[in-house]
This record gives structure tokens, C-alpha cells and sequence, in this order.
């Protein structure tokens, strides 16, 4: 249920920064389609959380998605790491294309 909570949390987070704040920080401009499952195990903590919330919402909203199913994401979540474990030259976006 923690986990839930969390993912719910970061997923308002990262809802509530506005534009120009963003478009002020030194973070880099990234291509998310080319961002490969190596890079993504190899972030700390907090930037592989917001990756995987990133492309929830992404598949989400390819999807028409309007559920929050906390496990369903969760269960989801681990087969995503499973496959970019055992696919690290995969992009992210093929291992949730795959497994979502």
C-alpha cells in the first residue's frame, strides 16, 4: 500500500511543476523513446521513480486510461524491471510497450 501511496504522491509532484520553472533548470532535454533499460537501471532512486512514472502515464494516456489501479501498476512494475534486467539494450519504452 506504501508503494501505492507513493507512486500516487510523485505522480501529483511531478504534475504540479509549471512550465517555466522547468524550462529554467539545468536538467537535460531528453529523448524518452531512446532512453534504453541499462540507462534507467543505473539511476538513483528518485530518477528511476519518476522514469517509471513518466512512462505509466505515457502508456496511460496512449491508452485512454483513466484508472489509478495501484497493483495492476505495481505488478506491472515488476515485470517492466524483470524484462530491463534481462534486456538492457532495450529501450524502456519497448519494455512497457511490452508489458503493460
Amino acid at each position: 500500500m506504501r508503494d501505492v501511496i507513493k507512486l500516487a504522491a510523485m505522480s501529483v509532484m511531478a504534475l504540479s511543476f509549471s512550465g517555466p520553472a522547468l524550462a529554467q533548470s539545468n536538467d537535460p532535454v531528453l529523448e524518452m523513446s531512446t532512453v534504453d533499460c541499462r540507462t534507467m537501471l543505473k539511476m538513483d532512486s528518485d530518477e528511476q521513480d519518476f522514469t517509471l512514472i513518466y512512462f505509466h502515464g505515457y502508456i496511460s494516456g496512449k491508452k485512454g486510461e483513466t484508472l489509478f489501479d495501484g497493483p495492476a501498476l505495481r505488478d506491472a512494475t515488476e515485470k517492466i524491471m524483470d524484462f530491463c534486467i534481462d534486456n538492457p539494450s532495450a529501450t524502456v519504452m519497448e519494455a512497457f510497450e511490452k508489458n503493460r
